[in-house]
């Protein structure tokens, strides 16, 4: 009986009852595809350098395409360097056949993709859209620790984002900013030809939430805001709605307990200042109730 299975490239549809003769062609016309990543393998591989063989502890990428596996080297899967590429299971990506191998046996074969080779065919077609200014989607590919910085694939390209870019509100920890493959919105902010790098700003393609904050929260409106942290040096912060951060007090005598993060809190704006970006509340109640804190030790007497 045969079996007809849904395949897809960047140009086309297809249905096929030979997913691996359609490979083979992908393979001669460089055609763009599509994979789904479904396993990252660890290996230990000799590599000789220098005159000598050293043994490397390198990624390999396992993909399906279109009912085919596929194999992917760390070294072709992405230009960037990535503390592990674990992130991508589960993603789709884009690649070109680099060969397809026989195996052992008459009906094995080895696909070899390249994640890379395949961005920066894409990146082509996309360069003439990328002007400064201009707001585009794409998804976030990754980010680096050391310099704080995000990885955002645009149609094949990788542009990077400074973490005091990515938000309006203080991100401490750049692992904290999104996970890989989520889709963002960006705006454009720098394009240089050679070498070719993008700078891009997901903060500048969001309005800001401190716009107009003193219409809205005039002194001694009633709000409805989430405890985004409690500081023991700082003090409690609130989120009001549209995004904005104060900071917020409980009156001694009214007997509330501290919240937590998380909890919904019901308070009157004390101040705002839109243009200083700060302000202060009271915090009155807690309307979805008191969140009891966990005790650390409750499950030794369970």
């Amino acid at each position: 009986m045969l079996r007809w299975i849904f395949f897809m490239s960047e140009q086309n549809i297809f249905w096929t009852n030979d997913p691996l003769e359609f490979v083979k062609q992908a393979k001669k016309s460089k055609e763009v595809l599509q994979a789904v990543v479904w396993k990252i393998e660890t290996k230990d591989i000799p590599l000789r350098q220098e005159g000598e063989t050293k043994i490397e502890r390198r990624e390999i990428v396992h993909l399906d395409l279109g009912g085919v596996k596929a194999t992917c080297s760390d070294e072709e899967f992405s230009e960037h360097d990535f503390i592990s590429l674990k992130g991508f299971v589960g993603h789709t990506v884009n690649v070109i056949v680099l060969d397809v191998i026989q195996g052992d046996s008459p009906d094995e074969f080895i696909v070899i993709v390249s994640r890379k080779k395949a961005e920066t065919i894409l990146a082509e077609e996309i360069k003439e859209k990328l002007q400064e200014g201009a707001v585009l989607k794409g998804t976030m590919s990754g980010y680096n620790v050391n310099n704080n910085t995000l990885f955002i694939n645009i149609g094949g390209i990788d542009a990077f984002c400074y973490l005091e870019d990515w938000d309006y509100v203080r991100i401490p920890d750049i692992r904290d900013a999104g996970t890989i493959g989520e889709p963002v919105t960006v705006m454009v902010k720098k394009v240089l030809q050679d070498p070719f790098i993008i700078r891009v700003s997901r903060k500048d393609a969001m309005k800001d939430p401190w716009e107009n904050a003193s219409v809205d929260y005039k002194e001694g409106t009633s709000v409805l805001g989430v405890i985004s942290n409690v500081d023991a040096k700082y003090g409690i912060f609130v989120k009001l709605k549209r995004g904005v951060i104060i900071l917020a007090t409980i009156p001694n005598k009214s007997g509330l307990p501290k919240p937590l993060p998380g909890q919904t809190v019901s308070g009157v704006i004390k101040t705002i200042n839109e243009q200083e970006r700060r302000g202060k509340m009271i915090i009155t109640g807690y309307p979805h109730g008191v969140v009891k804190r966990a005790n650390p030790g409750s499950y030794l007497y369970e």
